[in-house]
């Protein structure tokens, strides 16, 4: 029976305890999440909110609680932003505010990821300490696979996740093994004194590795008693009221079958996750919900003699911990049966996930996409339901087969049973490793069972059901009756591929993957039942059999002092303890409004009309903004200047900006602006290239470059011509932090402070200057740091920040516009998607002679950027290599898709990738190693460039061999081929690839930057540059810098924020070159304040840094000193030459090996060792966290970030549960990082070189490697092996079906 309170009628006060303080609620909204109460109404601003539909875990905190059922507290990392915080009555929430901070303590876990510089732009970074915090809560000595296993649903999009890895294996305890106790050798064939786990010295800064001090040393927050001792939290029925919407939260299922009849129309929560994406967050009607979290009934797991039952609230997590406690004590049938579930279940997103979601809300439901139904429906399971009119059972498969409506209105699913296995029977789940994107035909998933007579090998029954070919998952009845009675051989399986065939009638990619899944069920179940079928190809998924990841980080000797030392980012211990200040996080002014946009939902259309009649009646909304309130120009500049900024008479794009709506708050805002209607006229829309190349849709000019004599007689010359395409999708930038910007108007001196999440504060004042015609000076634009920017925030914020402006404008009052996730993808674009169409000529040991290249680059509606981008990735695109002869024309496409724009690498990816795809056609055509080709075909010192550039200092050759010697790239590559020789379901490939990336486009005006130091009499030192702090440890380097010239402690030097006030006039911080330009303008102004110390420190040469300020101060010295430097600083005549050239390059070279599963086409990278030539580095640690976070970035352009458009212009892809963002566990196995000793660089400020876009191009080694791989596996197949085309990104999808259409039964 319910525990019913004496007034059930009255609503309840809501009470939770956060970092061991009660909070208490009588008012609460139902529909608001915790990420939002956390933030907006208790201040707690450390969680971040980022993507707002679970995918990425910066919300990250623990949620504990007492078990309904077990009693037992279980402390859980879930996503705040899907939360309901109702949901959370009786239970405390540790946030990162509840760990430690910088003033009093630091916990060790953020101890240890700050010392092994495991924060960048620190966007993500509480939830990376959240996730590890309740990871040792429940597991005090984890192992490093566990560790990773944590962090699977998370995201950083600048580390490369190697140096959080590394600080928190800090955590893992020294376990003993077989052998140890007796003091013999380990049973991984060394002692164990040689693990790895047990190294002393820190790899990065040669020093005494810290150690962590373990999780029972530290003093955490105690689950509250109150919490523990009352026990009706759990046992009473609880309502909570507010906005017209009620929560209900029953503890018994005879209260819930009476609310459920009560209510029919109520949304019954089970595990939030839906929930969190829909009711919560999209759904603007007002609904009752349910909440069966603390049904007694729902949440127990038991065995019985049916099988296995599974409440309907019971979470994945608790389900996979339960499977693993029984495991020893069960048949060997059902631990087969359970290891599937376990190990399907384990494929559902992360382990936060995992935390909140249910198996009954999942099957409820009812997901075409769905992982684990077909595993569920082929183990014969069945479901209970109950209602007030009683009970009933079916089996999952009729219960998904029904019509709509799967539960009446009055039913809930109350329990799951797996029956207990048959004596005999095996049973696998398959899955496609393909992120679940809408309107998907891409994945495809099956779940097999097969049954023995009496231990022979006559199958008794056989089911397979297959998911992702319709709505439902299918059972092939046809293919049970053919195996029945028939023996289990090689003939048997053959049958039922061409059985497959003939019911799917297809040869698409879902019959292939359905084919490869059958063949990798009949391995297995082989390997289980220990027949002599090697197993190579039977294993699940390459993703569960990996090792542990390691890494060697290797650095030049340290030089200068302060400068080369590996200091760790100034603000690391702000960014773990949640404290360091991002836009958002800025308390609201008292008057402040919120903004929402309003934008298009045409690609391409006439404006017939925009009416905000019903959006303006909502109390709270202030106004519609548009066009109309622009007192000035209509038009974002420095960008090509064909844009509006609000659009008028035309769209031109899905998510082009109509106007914004500003209210009270962001909620209200969001609400109002979807209920602007705006009446449009269709237009014919350009999408893609081809439909651009057909129409002639191109911006204007169409560039064309020549290099060397007749391209005709080079290819007449030449010993092979050969033609063929190359295509690279786009990439979305995916900074952790969204485009947001806040505007504060000061109406007494007419001026404007701006605070905006931008790498260009000059285009971001300059265009609020012209379109509401302030002058620059009445503009203050600050940043104080940026999480990510990747290029996204070149010019892509000046929208957002002009559109701010012009609300404050109107209304007179602060307004801040955060924009979300969704929004933020769909109208921000990112790099361009481009075709390539060539022909080369080459000799027959594979030396290119003659290049003749077409580029068609999607550039979106306008031109933004896009012809410097061509530009640049037509005049690099040549690398390191030599061409005698080539012609480039490049040409910008004009389609209806938001605006490409500047990121990371600024068109050079694209064109280096065109060109070793030709290199790569060139081996297979010669039938020599892509390796060997590309070293006959390297420049020479002294070669003069495709774009006329001599060619001086090269380190690529240097690289090169270090590289190879560092990989052992002669042996390993033999290892490849012996593997390869002796199996064919799974194929390894090595490829190494060289970079050559320019520094500073000489004559450019961006190639300057001011600094401003100043001096106070306590001999602190005050320092602003113009550089924007975005990850990139720009801030760090200016002190160390300015640490060694003035030669001082880094640690009386302070830089606060980066502001138009302080330093005008200040270029985009891009292009690698924030450290070159903004650290030579510091090293400059602190060469002034020395020289004005100089005749102090002479008078008293013994006396202190204080003494001689004061000494200076008292003799009327100034002490404030101003920096500027300039390409003209050291080279003058760059400015009068105008060349297509740079200051210098940045070189480097990766060896990737890769492994390929040839039935699913997934692929593991085992190994990838970098050599990169950084100069004398100003911080080894910072640029070896750059490398790392490019390279990652570099692998998801190449192999993983699909960027998918409708027909109408709509992306697909939104989110990271649709984009395929690289995560944890796709980082190398083994991943090294060298850094080039020896190396000078007189053009730039100590000897260093730029490293934030170099190394993203080297990830390409992961890319060919691949194609490696792939053409092993057609040469057995009897298939030519350079007629294939691998598009970016290698996709699972497209490695599989570049392998061909073979399927093993045995290898």
């Amino acid at each position: 029976m319910e525990n019913v309170k004496t007034d059930a009628s009255r609503d309840d006060e809501l009470i939770f305890y956060v970092n061991g303080r009660k909070v208490t609620d009588r008012r609460v909204q139902p529909k608001i999440t915790l990420i939002t109460y956390l933030r907006d109404k208790l201040n707690l601003k450390g969680a971040k909110l980022s993507c707002g539909e679970g995918g990425c875990g910066s919300c990250t905190v623990m949620l504990s609680r007492v078990h309904p059922v077990t009693k037992e507290i279980s402390h859980d990392c879930v996503y705040a932003c899907l939360v309901p915080i109702c949901s959370i009555h009786g239970m405390a929430v540790t946030t990162i505010e509840g760990l430690g901070n910088v003033r009093d303590r630091l916990h060790p876990i953020q101890e240890s990821l700050i010392r092994y510089h495991g924060t960048q732009c620190g966007f993500c970074t509480p939830g990376m300490v959240m996730t590890m915090y309740t990871l040792l809560r429940n597991n005090p000595a984890p192992t490093k696979e566990e560790i990773e296993m944590s962090l699977e649903g998370m995201i950083c999009r600048c580390t490369g996740y190697a140096p959080i890895l590394n600080g928190f294996y800090t955590f893992v305890q020294e376990r003993r093994c077989c052998n140890n106790s007796a003091g013999q050798s380990c049973c991984r064939g060394k002692t164990c004194a040689d693990d790895r786990s047990r190294d002393t010295e820190d790899s990065v800064t040669g020093k005494e590795k810290h150690k962590s001090a373990s999780m029972t040393e530290t003093q955490d927050l105690i689950f509250p008693p109150e919490l523990l001792v009352d026990g009706s939290y759990n046992a009473h029925f609880w309502k909570f009221t507010g906005n017209g919407i009620t929560w209900f939260r029953p503890t018994s299922l005879e209260k819930l079958l009476q609310l459920r009849h009560e209510n029919p129309d109520a949304v019954i929560v089970a595990g939030y996750n839906d929930i969190g994406l829909g009711v919560l967050l999209n759904d603007p009607e007002h609904c009752n919900m349910i909440c069966i979290s603390h049904v007694q009934e729902m949440n127990n797991v038991s065995r019985t003699s049916d099988g296995l039952t599974i409440g309907g609230a019971v979470t994945f997590n608790r389900l996979m911990e339960y499977l693993q406690v029984i495991n020893q004590s069960v048949t060997q049938e059902e631990r087969r049966l359970f290891k599937a579930v376990f190990e399907v279940l384990r494929t559902v997103g992360g382990i936060h996930t995992r935390n909140t979601a249910t198996l009954g809300g999942h099957i409820v439901s009812a997901s075409r996409l769905s992982d684990v139904l077909p595993l569920l429906i082929a183990s014969r399971c069945y479901v209970t339901i109950c209602s007030q009119n009683g009970q009933k059972q079916e089996t999952l498969q009729d219960f998904l087969n029904l019509e709509k409506a799967r539960l009446k209105v009055d039913e809930v699913l109350v329990h799951v049973t797996l029956p207990k296995p048959a004596e005999e029977q095996y049973i696998h789940g398959y899955q496609t490793n393909i992120p679940h994107r809408r309107d998907t035909n891409d994945v495809f998933n099956a779940g097999m069972t097969v049954t023995f007579n009496n231990g022979s090998d006559v199958v008794q029954d056989f089911t397979l059901c297959i998911g992702g070919i319709k709505e439902t998952p299918v059972v092939c009845s046809s293919v049970s009756s053919m195996c029945k009675g028939r023996s289990w051989t090689c003939d048997l399986m053959e049958d039922v591929l061409a059985e497959i065939d003939k019911l799917l009638k297809s040869t698409s990619y879902g019959v292939t993957m359905i084919k490869s899944f059958l063949c990798k069920f009949y391995l297995a179940v082989n390997e289980e039942r220990n027949a002599d079928v090697k197993t190579t190809t039977s294993k699940r998924s390459l993703w569960f059999q990996r090792s542990e990841t390691a890494g060697v980080l290797t650095s030049a000797g340290k030089a200068f002092g302060g400068v080369g030392d590996p200091l760790g980012h100034v603000s690391s211990k702000q960014q773990a303890t949640g404290e360091a200040v991002f836009i958002d996080d800025i308390p609201l002014k008292s008057d402040e409004l919120a903004m929402c946009l309003v934008t298009s939902k045409k690609a391409h259309a006439k404006i017939l009309s925009v009416d905000a009649t019903e959006a303006l009646t909502l109390e709270g909304v202030v106004c519609l903004v548009d066009a109309s309130d622009i007192p000035g120009k209509n038009v974002l500049l420095d960008v090509g200047e064909d844009e509006e900024i609000f659009a008028t008479n035309t769209v031109h794009c899905v998510g082009q900006v109509i106007a914004a709506v500003v209210a009270e708050t962001k909620e209200l805002a969001t609400r109002a602006a979807k209920l602007v209607k705006v009446e449009y006229e269709d237009l014919e829309a350009i999408i893609t290239i081809e439909e651009a190349i057909e129409k002639h849709s191109f911006f204007e000019p169409m560039q064309e470059m020549h290099h060397g004599p007749s391209l005709e007689e080079g290819f007449a010359s030449s010993d092979n011509v050969i033609e063929g395409e190359v295509r690279l999708g786009g990439q979305e930038h995916f900074y952790m932090e969204t485009h947001r910007c806040i505007v504060i108007p000061d109406l007494g001196d007419q001026s404007l402070h701006v605070i905006a999440s931008t790498q260009d504060q000059y285009s971001v004042s300059k265009t609020i200057s012209r379109v509401l015609r302030y002058p620059a000076n009445k503009i203050r634009c600050q940043t104080a740091r940026i999480g990510g920017g990747f290029g996204g925030k070149n010019y892509r914020s000046t929208p957002t920040a002009a559109t701010c402006a012009v609300a404050a404008y109107k209304t007179r009052k602060p307004v801040r516009c955060v924009l979300d996730r969704e929004v933020d993808m769909r109208i921000s674009g990112g790099r361009h998607p481009v075709l390539c169409k060539y022909k080369a000529g080459f000799s027959s040991g594979g030396r290119l002679v003659a290049l003749d290249i077409n580029m068609f680059f999607n550039c979106g509606h306008s031109t933004d950027v896009s012809h410097r981008i061509i530009s640049v990735s037509m005049n690099d695109m040549t690398s390191v290599y030599s061409v005698p002869r080539v012609k480039i024309k490049g040409y910008a496409c004009k389609t209806n898709l938001p605006s490409n724009t500047a990121m990371r690498g600024f068109g050079m990816p694209q064109g280096m990738m065109i060109f070793e795809n030709v290199l790569s056609k060139v081996a297979a055509r010669c039938g020599l190693p892509e390796f060997k080709v590309r070293e006959v075909n390297f420049m020479s010192e002294d070669e003069t460039t495709i774009c006329g550039q001599k060619l001086q200092v090269s380190k690529i050759r240097e690289c090169w061999e270090t590289c190879k010697a560092k990989t052992s790239f002669t042996k390993r590559l033999q290892a490849v081929c012996d593997f390869n020789r002796t199996n064919k379901g799974r194929k390894k490939g090595l490829s190494i690839v060289p970079t050559k990336f320019g520094i500073g486009k000489k004559g450019s005006s961006l190639n300057q930057s001011g600094a401003l130091v100043n001096v106070y009499t306590d001999g602190s030192v005050l320092l602003s540059h113009g550089g924007i702090e975005m990850g990139q440890g720009l801030y760090t380097k200016m002190i160390q810098i300015a640490s060694t010239v003035l030669d001082i402690p880094v640690d009386r030097i302070h830089i606060s924020d980066t502001c138009t006030a302080s330093v005008p006039n200040a270029p985009v911080t891009a292009a690698s070159q924030g450290t070159d330009l903004n650290g030579m303008a510091v090293k400059i102004a602190c060469e002034k304040i020395n020289r004005r110390l100089q005749p102090y420190k002479e008078k008293n040469p013994s006396g202190t840094w204080e003494d001689w300020v004061n000494a200076a101060y008292a003799n009327f010295v100034n002490l404030s000193a101003v920096g500027y430097y300039g390409d003209n600083v050291l080279h003058p005549d760059y400015m009068a030459k105008r060349e297509k050239s740079y200051r210098y390059f940045t070189y480097g070279v990766a060896c990737s090996e890769v492994e390929v599963d040839c039935l699913t086409g997934e692929h593991k990278v085992i190994h990838t060792d970098i050599v990169m030539d950084a100069g004398r580095s100003i911080n080894p640690a910072i640029d070896t966290g750059q490398i790392q976070g490019a390279f990652m970035q570099g692998y998801g352009l190449f192999m993983r970030e699909e960027l998918i458009w409708s027909d109408k212009g709509e992306l697909l892809t939104c989110g990271p549960g649709m984009y395929d963002i690289p995560r944890v566990q796709h980082i190398p196995r083994e991943f090294n990082i060298h850094l080039l000793e020896n190396s000078e660089n007189p053009a730039a400020v100590f000897s260093s070189k730029g490293v934030g876009e170099p190394p993203l191009f080297l990830a390409s080694s992961v890319y060919f490697a691949t194609k490696e791989a792939i053409r092993s596996a057609r040469k057995d197949s009897g298939l030519a092996e350079d007629e294939f085309q691998l598009d970016c990104p290698a996709t699972a999808k497209r490695i599989r079906m570049a392998c061909g259409n073979q399927f093993y039964l045995s290898d």
